[in-house]
């Protein structure tokens, strides 16, 4: 069968945002999707950088805990986990985007995908072109799925 690339597992045309689009959209993206990364374009389709569901969190955790070495105290505050209108209009996904993650394309061989998935601690990734336009997501499910059935020879969307 050959070297196994990631345009044969990828999903294509992915929902992407904008570098403007606000937290609550954000979330209700995550919450509807089967992602936990979303692509941030450009005007041009580009990839500029991605939101993950730990970096949208990470809006909903005060950053002075991480200035305590034993933090089990926390395990007893509650948080309000309600988006107010003020912190939707505050926070953009330019605010928590990341622009380290892998370059990954069509035309990459899977097991390099996987460490770099690895090697960045991310569930998925954007998927682009040589001119950086997102062409889709490349995720450790569909990976799974590629290499079993590479061994096994069944439908790609088993899973």
């Amino acid at each position: 069968m050959g070297i196994l690339k990631v345009k044969d597992y990828y999903t294509k045309d992915p929902v992407v945002i904008t570098r403007d689009t606000s937290l609550r959209k954000i979330s209700d993206i995550i919450l509807k999707s089967k992602y936990s990364v979303i692509p941030v374009v450009n005007d041009e389709n580009e990839c500029i950088g991605i939101v993950t569901v730990s970096e949208l969190l990470s809006v909903f955790i005060p950053e002075y805990l991480d200035l305590f070495g034993d933090i089990e105290f926390a395990l007893n505050i509650e948080f309000e986990l309600e988006i107010s209108a003020f912190i939707d209009d505050l926070i953009i996904a330019e605010d928590i985007l990341s622009t380290e993650y892998p370059l990954i394309t069509p035309e990459t061989n899977i097991v390099f995908a996987v460490a770099q998935l690895n090697k960045f601690k991310l569930n998925g990734v954007p998927v682009v072109d040589e001119e950086g336009k997102v062409q889709g997501i490349i995720t450790l499910k569909d990976i799974i799925s590629g290499l079993i059935c590479y061994k096994n020879s069944c439908p790609v969307d088993f899973i």
